[in-house]
């Protein structure tokens, strides 16, 4: 078996969306790739009912346990406001499991207190124009 190839610097959005084809399978491979999800702060959000800091540019991984389904919003501070639908929110469905992205957000918050939250602990380091982010 060959030997695996060193992690490198991904410097732009075109560059991961290289990374991310997989020829062999003429597919594009899921990045994210199951994640590491550490059940510690400041990586496990808990419940997102009240606004939580998840940082800028983080992937977070949103759990709705509830039968019903509920809304998470991203927000610049805490002052967050709880969504209330799909105007201000992001649907989650319910008992399933979606991946966000933060973007330029520094807050997320859920309409429901069953709606839980944990960040993606990943050493890939991405840099766009001259922000520079690392989970």
């Amino acid at each position: 078996m060959a030997d695996r190839p060193k992690p490198r610097f991904v410097t732009s959005p075109s560059e991961a969306g290289q990374l991310q084809y997989n020829e062999h399978a003429m597919a594009l491979r899921q990045l994210d790739a199951g994640g590491h999800y550490p059940l510690e702060a400041p990586y496990f959000l808990g419940a997102i009912g009240t606004a939580k800091r998840c940082g800028k540019f983080a992937s977070v991984r949103v759990a709705n346990t509830a039968a019903t389904g509920a809304f998470v919003a991203f927000g610049v501070d805490n002052t967050l406001a709880a969504p209330t639908g799909i105007a201000d929110g992001l649907y989650i469905p319910p008992n399933s499991v979606v991946y966000l992205s933060a973007g330029e957000n520094a807050w997320i918050r859920a309409s429901a207190a069953t709606v839980q939250g944990a960040v993606l602990k990943d050493s890939y380091v991405v840099a766009t124009d001259d922000r520079i982010s690392q989970v």
